[in-house]
């Protein structure tokens, strides 16, 4: 089970404004995983003068969605209501069927069951929580839109650093870090000369694991299953190669093993949902093809 910590920090607040927020919040958030069907244990709410603190215990860090069928616009609209039907959907067209209904025909889409990060649905119901509190009086914070009752200094908010999806991410780190200490080591020991393009294959891989992190969770693990794909084919032919030479065993034994850590992190990030990123057919395609360039570079220099 996991938690949620919500703390917004600002100037003093009257006592009454104080209690209006704390009202409103809660009721709000209440309201909107009632809706998500997000299960809790106890939801709390408390103020100081300057604080108003939001604590949920023992969330659900799944749901699981049951397959249902979405009405969508009348058969003869607009194309741009359609459009707008299938982005908000994240289906496409092949996914209408059209259907009679007592008032008239309509489209209408069939979606799968699927299991839900709670996260995910917090990322959502946190933000609109906070911006619908209703002020009497009230002063926007910074250059973000938000209307807090005093001058708003920081919002912190933590939710379960134990979860299971961190203690993955975790573990994959730590079969990557093995992988490159044991590079390091046939580097040396094999006498073979690395790539001058190491420094910036590191920088621009940084670049693009903080880059797709900055979107959102789905987004990096897009990028993880698109990095994962090609570097499991790359490893799938370095052992082809080694099999064929009929030479060092070992090697190719290592080569077999991190080829299938590496497609376990392709799996992990398809069960975190990558293939559901906004536009994850184009950012997949743009992704391979720079590792594909990357390593096609690397072979030559």
């Amino acid at each position: 089970m996991a938690e949620l910590l919500l703390e917004l920090y600002s100037e003093e607040i009257p006592p009454q404004l104080q209690i209006a927020a704390r009202s409103q919040i809660k009721q709000l958030v209440e309201n909107s995983l009632k809706e998500d069907n997000v299960k809790y244990k106890e939801l709390s709410v408390f103020s100081s003068p300057t604080r108003l603190t939001l604590h949920i215990k023992d969330l659900n860090e799944k749901i699981k969605l049951e397959a249902q069928e979405i009405k969508g616009p009348k058969v003869g609209s607009p194309d741009q209501v359609i459009q707008g039907f299938l982005r908000a959907k994240n289906v496409s067209e092949k996914d209408l069927t059209e259907k009679d209904t007592s008032k008239g025909k309509f489209y209408f889409i069939k979606t799968k069951s699927q299991s839900i990060f709670v996260e995910d649905i917090l990322i959502k119901v946190i933000p609109k929580a906070i911006r619908s509190i209703s002020w009497k009086k009230s002063m926007k914070w910074g250059e973000f839109d938000l209307n807090w009752g005093r001058p708003l200094k920081s919002i912190l908010a933590i939710f379960n650093k134990n979860t299971d999806f961190g203690k993955e991410i975790l573990e994959m780190a730590e079969q990557e870090e093995i992988h490159k200490t044991k590079f390091d080591e046939l580097i040396v020991s094999e006498n073979v000369k690395p790539t001058i393009m190491f420094p910036l294959w590191n920088l621009a891989g940084y670049a693009l694991g903080v880059g797709t992190a900055l979107l959102g969770k789905k987004a990096a693990m897009a990028c993880t299953v698109a990095v994962e794909e090609v570097i499991g084919q790359h490893y799938e032919e370095q052992a082809e190669e080694l099999k064929k030479r009929k030479i060092k065993p070992e090697l190719l034994r290592t080569v077999k093993k991190f080829r299938e850590d590496e497609l376990e992190h392709h799996d992990t990030g398809v069960e975190h949902q990558a293939e559901m990123t906004t536009g994850y057919v184009l950012l997949s395609k743009t992704i391979k093809q720079l590792c594909y360039t990357a390593i096609k570079i690397s072979k030559k220099y």
